[in-house]
């Protein structure tokens, strides 16, 4: 990545990348992880001012507002995961290294009562990263040790306005998981719910309407 991302940078050299954003967010990612924070902040800001820049693609603007957002974040570790998220990645992993992935997300609270409104952004990324995760590992039981604590959050805690995809998507996750645990009224409480928010990356209408549609006309 790196490497590929110098490329960019040499003004004699004519390389196309229509996807520069994505390949700085995911370079970000990478700082991140390896506890290179301010190179990690400074690639967010250029994936930003990339996903800003006029006539730029829509998967540029998504990736340069999530960055956006990581940089007001608490855990900036966490981005990695969003953006593999994001990226849908989780589907294509074996069982073995969701596993590993699934044990360093964090955090793994389940207490929300007291926490001030970043600590909520964290706990539903979290738990929305790790109900993904455990949806793919078909992993119900693990799954529903966390997900009455997302749901509670989704439904009734209010988040920043660009925090909104994170609990969009928590609510999908919710829905999917509860339908599996033969909880079909909150399944479609979690999805109706998803389904009314509109503006916010990383849109997923289309695959809550399928699935609300679904479980709807499934008899009682």
């Amino acid at each position: 990545l790196r490497g590929v991302y110098a490329m960019t940078r040499r003004s004699d050299d004519k390389l196309l990348l229509p996807y520069k954003g994505l390949l700085v967010a995911q370079l970000a990612a990478v700082e991140f992880q390896l506890g290179n924070t301010l190179r990690g902040q400074e690639l967010c800001r250029e994936c930003a001012l990339i996903g800003d820049a006029a006539g730029g693609s829509r998967v540029c603007q998504e990736f340069g507002r999530l960055a956006m957002t990581c940089l007001t974040r608490a855990d900036q570790h966490q981005f990695a995961f969003e953006v593999m998220y994001a990226l849908k990645q989780f589907s294509r992993l074996p069982p073995n290294m969701l596993e590993r992935l699934h044990s360093r997300i964090g955090p793994a609270t389940t207490a929300v009562d007291n926490l001030s409104e970043l600590e909520l952004v964290e706990l539903v990324s979290a738990l929305m990263l790790r109900a993904c995760i455990l949806f793919h590992m078909g992993d119900l039981p693990r799954a529903m040790e966390i997900v009455p604590t997302l749901t509670r959050v989704c439904l009734d805690f209010r988040l920043p306005s660009w925090a909104v995809f994170l609990r969009v998507h928590g609510l999908y996750w919710c829905g999917r998981l509860h339908h599996v645990n033969e909880d079909k009224e909150m399944a479609i409480k979690c999805l109706r719910k998803a389904k009314s928010s509109k503006k916010h990356i990383f849109g997923i209408a289309h695959k809550i309407s399928v699935v609300l549609q679904s479980l709807e006309a499934e008899p009682d």
